[in-house]
């Protein structure tokens, strides 16, 4: 991704039909940050942070910008991934807990398996 970090802003809508988020002129806004950690050739292994939920919204928007989820044959990737799934995976959320209004924080490392997918 050129810049190596950044803010994605597009309007998304659902399109029932496919089960598909699309950009459009009418839809809710979405709004992305994101930080190359890792650059490769070709893929580059990013941390995005969500300031706005909507339906397949890292997906849509980082196709949209011409950087495709590898595996994500939904949303434009030319590339599959052994098991079939998609390289996207939630690595840190924070939350307040309903009963103490404690803050909790759960982190996790992304599969090991991915570094080789980016090389430099």
């Amino acid at each position: 991704m050129k810049p190596d970090s950044g803010t994605l802003v597009h309007l998304l809508s659902k399109n029932q039909e496919i089960k598909r988020a699309e950009i459009s002129e009418e839809g809710d806004g979405a709004e992305l940050v994101y930080q190359t950690l890792k650059a490769g050739k070709k893929p580059s292994l990013l941390k995005v942070e969500l300031k706005t939920g909507r339906f397949h919204q890292i997906r849509v928007q980082l196709s949209a910008s011409v950087h495709p989820i590898i595996g994500d044959m939904k949303y434009g990737s030319k590339e599959k991934t052994e098991d079939n799934s998609i390289m996207l995976s939630a690595t840190e959320l924070t939350f307040k807990t309903a009963t103490t209004d404690e803050i909790k924080d759960v982190k996790i490392n992304y599969p090991e398996w991915w570094n080789k997918k980016v090389r430099g």
